[in-house]
């Protein structure tokens, strides 16, 4: 009797699990998303206003298809209770590259590149000193606060996974605002960009976390990285044409630093927003 029990709870597990992945159109390719586990995907129905405040930190280089929050975080949005939203992960793709087939070579090359622009990193970080700044002066508008926001530090760790489909890298992000009261903090986190290649696409996996979460970061990448490849089989055509992708790469870093930055303060703006909803 056992044995039928635990069949069938396996059966409705293998039958249930795939109501909660999604389809969505990339440039005409279909991508299945399937969430990380113990994730689940913030919507505008969850958390408008907490939805809006993630996209508006979204590179705007760069398009959104599913941003992931904890379970835990997830039940405490609902509950209209605060959340620290230090682990999250989100999925996107370059808005000018929606539509493009990759071919052998030219994923070879964008890895190549993406390499290449870690090592130049400070044009890249003034861009996202100066896009951060903006979102932060309409936030102070919106909620009456003043951030202090002072910049951003960053530093990038070498390539830490590479295969056909994959390349993936780490970044520290540094950066000072004020608290609740007004006093200058630092706040750190750590950020995993993954470059992936699903079904013919040039997809952005990024794992948001904080100061000790690195090695989270990664594990939790390349969890998600296998999930999204076995739903999504390579589609790769043959074939070695080369063009220019180094802003593609300096993109891919732009939005890993705002997205990082984000990790940082999700949780100190969402308490704002909610300290001012209750008075």
């Amino acid at each position: 009797m056992t044995k039928v029990v635990s069949a069938v709870t396996c059966l409705w597990l293998l039958v249930s699990l795939p109501c909660f992945s999604k389809d969505v159109e990339v440039g005409g390719a279909i991508i299945r998303i399937v969430p990380p586990n113990g994730y689940v995907e913030l919507t505008a129905d969850d958390d408008k206003a907490l939805f809006d405040l993630f996209r508006q930190f979204v590179a705007p280089t760069n398009v959104e298809y599913a941003h992931f929050i904890s379970n835990e975080d997830f039940e405490r949005v609902r509950e209209g209770e605060k959340a620290a939203f230090a682990r999250r992960l989100s999925v996107q793709v370059l808005r000018t590259e929606q539509d493009l087939d990759l071919t052998i070579g030219k994923f070879k090359k964008l890895k190549s590149d993406q390499r290449r622009e870690l090592s130049e990193i400070s044009t890249v970080l003034k861009e996202a000193n100066k896009y951060v700044g903006e979102q932060f002066e309409s936030l102070e508008s919106e909620f009456d606060v003043n951030i202090g926001f002072d910049g951003m530090k960053m530093s990038a760790l070498p390539v830490h996974l590479e295969n056909d489909r994959a390349l993936a890298f780490s970044t520290k992000v540094e950066s000072t605002m004020n608290d609740e009261r007004g006093t200058p903090i630092t706040y750190t986190g750590m950020v995993t960009t993954t470059l992936v290649e699903l079904n013919g696409r040039a997809m952005l996996l990024y794992a948001f976390g904080a100061e000790g979460d690195l090695e989270w970061t990664r594990a939790a990448s390349v969890k998600w990285m296998n999930e999204m490849m076995l739903a999504n089989p390579s589609r790769q055509l043959d074939g070695w044409f080369f063009d220019s992708w180094s802003e593609r790469s300096k993109n891919a870093l732009l939005a890993a630093i705002v997205g990082g930055l984000l990790a940082l303060i999700g949780g100190w703006i969402s308490d704002r927003r909610r300290r001012k909803s209750v008075k």
